[in-house]
């Protein structure tokens, strides 16, 4: 990771940009500014795919509930002032409360209670790919029209999993995760769930974002015992040829 890191400290030298730390980001996340479309040339792009969701009716209310949602706002609602998105909020498991004090455990518990339709919907959906994630995961980011933003999850223990849902085009929107300085993994998420180290650095791939609408929910865990880093993404097919580690 850390040869990334500076790959991104020599496009500063070129391009003006940065990597930055936002103090009144909620996941304490190193925000990488970068341009990865200027980037894209010169690094090899491999795609594959999370594990389609094939309950449809799961993802149909599933999307209901989360427009709802986004209609609930008459302007942004964005929890992370370093990610650039229309909505984003971030809701927590109880087991994630025990060490707050008295206010930020009310304010956490009123805050699913106020959303556990989309709370509920998106654990059936990770009950149906990781059984034992599901009930290890500690918080869900929820999210409308993400677009890129290059960051690393610093206060993860482990991989998350991703999906995302809308009307936006498939085989857009996806996952970008670094495998190695010059390898770029596209995991295309649209009604599928993919897993992913966001302790690497990765943003959201481009799509219509004026036109069209993109909802994602990212699974993480923050308690725990932290796993070490290996491989950046887990949903390679057996006929790819190399790893991202």
């Amino acid at each position: 990771m850390d040869q990334l890191l500076t790959l991104y400290a020599k496009e500063k030298d070129s391009d003006g940009n940065t990597t930055s730390y936002d103090d009144e980001d909620n996941n304490k996340d190193e925000v990488v500014v970068v341009n990865p479309q200027r980037q894209r040339g010169r690094r090899k792009i491999i795609r594959t795919s999370g594990i389609l969701i094939k309950d449809e009716s799961l993802l149909d209310n599933l999307l209901l509930a989360l427009t709802e949602w986004k209609n609930g706002w008459m302007n942004k609602n964005n929890e992370r002032t370093a990610i650039d998105a229309e909505n984003y909020m971030i809701l927590t498991s109880p087991a994630s409360w025990e060490n707050l004090g008295r206010n930020k455990h009310q304010k956490a518990e009123a805050k699913l209670n106020a959303n556990i339709t989309i709370w509920k919907l998106a654990k059936q959906v990770m009950e149906s790919v990781d059984e034992d994630f599901a009930e290890k995961y500690t918080a869900l980011a929820v999210t409308h029209n993400f677009i890129g933003s290059p960051h690393i999850d610093r206060q993860n223990v482990g991989p998350f999993y991703g999906l995302s849902l809308g009307d936006f085009d498939d085989g857009t929107g996806g996952i970008m995760v670094e495998c190695t300085a010059r390898i770029v993994a596209h995991n295309n998420t649209k009604n599928r769930v993919a897993k992913c180290d966001g302790r690497y650095p990765h943003w959201v791939a481009p799509y219509d974002n004026e036109n069209k609408q993109r909802f994602s929910l990212i699974f993480y865990q923050t308690m725990g015992a932290s796993q070490p880093l290996g491989t950046s993404v887990f949903n390679l097919s057996d006929d790819d040829d190399f790893s991202c580690v």
